[in-house]
C-alpha cells in the first residue's frame, strides 16, 4: 500500500512537470520525447530514492499549554512541513539531474504557456519545445518581461 502511494505521488509530479499547466519546461537540442520522459522518470526515481529521508529541520516543542490537542496538531504540522521540505528537495534534485543530462530547465513567455499548454501529442510538444530551444540559442526568444521593483535610483 505504501509503495502504491508512492508510486502515486511519483505519476503526478511527472504530470505535473511533463503535462497540464506549466510555466517552465526542460529543452536539449535535439530533444526527442520519448528521451524526455525517460529521462525525467529515471531522475525523479533517483530523486525519490536520495530524498526518502530528508526531512526539515525541527522547528522546535509544540506542546505548550494545548495538552493534548496542540501536542496532535503540532505534530501534524511538522508531518506537513517535513512533507513539503521534501517534495521540495526531491524537486530540486530532480531537476539537478535533468541539468546534468543537458537539459535547460527554462520559463516559457505567456503566450507559448497556453499555446504549449494546449499541445495534447507528444510529437507536437517535441516540436515545440525544439522550437523554443533554437529560438533561445539564436537570441530570438522574446521572454516575458519582468516587472521593474526598482525605485529608479543606481548604487
Amino acid at each position: 500500500m505504501r509503495r502504491s502511494i508512492r508510486n502515486s505521488g511519483i505519476v503526478c509530479l511527472l504530470i505535473a512537470l511533463v503535462g497540464c499547466s506549466t510555466s517552465k519546461v526542460f529543452v536539449k537540442d535535439g530533444i526527442q520525447f520519448t528521451n524526455f520522459e525517460a529521462d525525467l522518470k529515471e531522475c525523479h526515481k533517483n530523486a525519490a530514492e536520495s530524498s526518502k529521508y530528508y526531512s526539515s529541520p525541527s522547528p522546535g516543542y509544540y506542546g505548550g499549554s494545548g495538552g493534548l490537542i496542540g501536542a496532535i496538531a503540532g505534530g501534524i504540522a511538522v508531518g506537513i512541513a517535513s512533507g513539503i521540505a521534501r517534495a521540495n528537495k526531491e524537486t530540486e534534485l530532480a531537476h539537478t539531474c535533468m541539468e546534468n543530462l543537458g537539459y535547460t530547465h527554462t520559463p516559457l513567455n505567456s503566450k507559448d504557456v497556453e499555446a504549449y499548454n494546449d499541445l495534447k501529442e507528444p510529437e507536437q510538444r517535441t516540436e515545440f519545445l525544439q522550437r523554443v530551444n533554437a529560438e533561445i540559442k539564436a537570441g530570438r526568444y522574446v521572454f516575458d518581461k519582468k516587472p521593474d521593483t526598482s525605485d529608479g535610483e543606481t548604487n
